[in-house]
């Protein structure tokens, strides 16, 4: 009897460190702090639906934990500088970092917005398809040490059919902007 309740003890001091260490493991904190549109083409509220879009690519990644949006706003304007403003300066970064007691930051951007229109005419038939294809960056900088993490861009592109929806986009776009010769849409 003695010897199973030594065993059952020693299996405990053992094992309880590592169930307790294994609890006691975190995700690191991350705000995303931005997301601006840098290209010519102006979109009604991009700059919000490219922020629920990255806070949610990032929470699905399961690499961090994401700080509440109105939070980080709200020390943002605490701290008296635009969000993307902050990530520039190293000191800035650190600051903003330790205020909302965050390892991360990231902002995120609209490099480009193209749009390219194909036309098919034969066989007694005509069809036109819409090619577009968005640019975005995505920079996310150690707030501890002031530095990059991560930098990357990437194109995402998609073909569609000209239908009745399309064609109202397009149009309320063309509006507000005008395509050269080469598909790039340019403001007015």
């Amino acid at each position: 009897m003695k010897k199973y309740l030594i065993l059952l003890i020693l299996i405990c001091i053992l094992f309880v460190p590592v169930i307790v260490s294994a609890t006691e493991y975190y995700l690191p904190t991350l705000a995303v702090v931005s997301f601006e549109n840098h290209s010519n083409v102006k979109v009604t509220d991009l700059e919000n639906m490219g922020l629920q879009f990255l806070e949610s690519t990032l929470s699905k990644s399961g690499m961090f934990t994401l700080l509440d949006r109105l939070t980080v706003q709200k020390s943002v304007e605490e701290l008296g500088f635009n969000s993307a403003s902050g990530l520039i300066d190293p000191s800035y970064a650190i600051q903003l970092g330790k205020m909302l007691g965050a390892r991360y930051l990231a902002t995120g951007n609209v490099i480009d917005i193209t749009r390219r229109v194909t036309e098919f005419k034969g066989y007694g038939i005509t069809t036109k398809r819409t090619a577009v294809s968005v640019t975005i960056g995505l920079r996310i900088v150690d707030a501890e040490r002031g530095t990059i993490f991560f930098i990357d861009q990437d194109v995402a592109a998609e073909e569609l059919p000209i239908d009745n929806e399309c064609k109202k986009f397009w149009s309320d776009l063309q509006y507000l902007s005008k395509s050269d010769e080469t598909g790039n849409i340019k403001i007015d």
